[in-house]
């Protein structure tokens, strides 16, 4: 079953509604595994493509995404910003947001996240810092945590099992 509002002056499909997916500017939504989606198309010759997914569940699953796709193909999620349960706390579990990008030619891959207790990590979906920069081949961390009085900057080596810190202090 569906339903079809047209715009009166253009006589196109405004919004489409179809199996559980809503479409804004196309009378095709892009259908998900799970969930429902919400589809906007520009329809011009390089339209946005936004899509809005729902999920739920335990511990690191998905509870709902925002993808933007190529405009040549809806099924491929260039850039995707998504929801997690973060915690096992079936009562009360934290959220986890992960920022995923595509590279050219691979697949979509995370770099960037929040934790429950707005912890921030690149480079790492696990922060142990309220910043954690973990670098792509994995042999150096670093570590930002604030003080009363400034930030301690920490920075490990893993290769070579090296150990640097800064304090910066703020003498106002």
């Amino acid at each position: 079953t569906a339903v079809n509002i047209v715009d009166g002056e253009e006589n196109t499909s405004a919004l489409w509604l179809t199996d559980g997916e809503v479409g804004i500017g196309t009378n095709t939504p892009v259908s998900q595994i799970s969930g429902v989606t919400l589809h906007i198309d520009d329809s011009s010759s390089n339209p946005a493509n936004i899509n809005l997914t729902g999920g739920g569940g335990a511990d690191t699953n998905d509870i709902g995404y925002i993808a933007f796709s190529d405009p040549d193909d809806h099924d491929d999620n260039l850039v995707r910003i998504t929801g997690q349960v973060d915690g096992s706390d079936a009562g009360d579990p934290g959220g986890l947001l992960i920022f995923s990008t595509q590279e050219n030619g691979g697949a979509l891959a995370p770099h960037m996240a929040i934790i429950h207790n707005g912890d921030v990590g690149i480079g790492t979906t696990s922060p142990d810092g309220k910043l954690h920069i973990h670098d792509a081949t994995g042999s150096r961390t670093t570590t930002a945590t604030a003080i009363d009085q400034g930030l301690i900057l920490s920075t490990v080596d893993l290769a070579d099992n090296d150990y640097y810190q800064m304090l910066f202090i703020n003498l106002v």
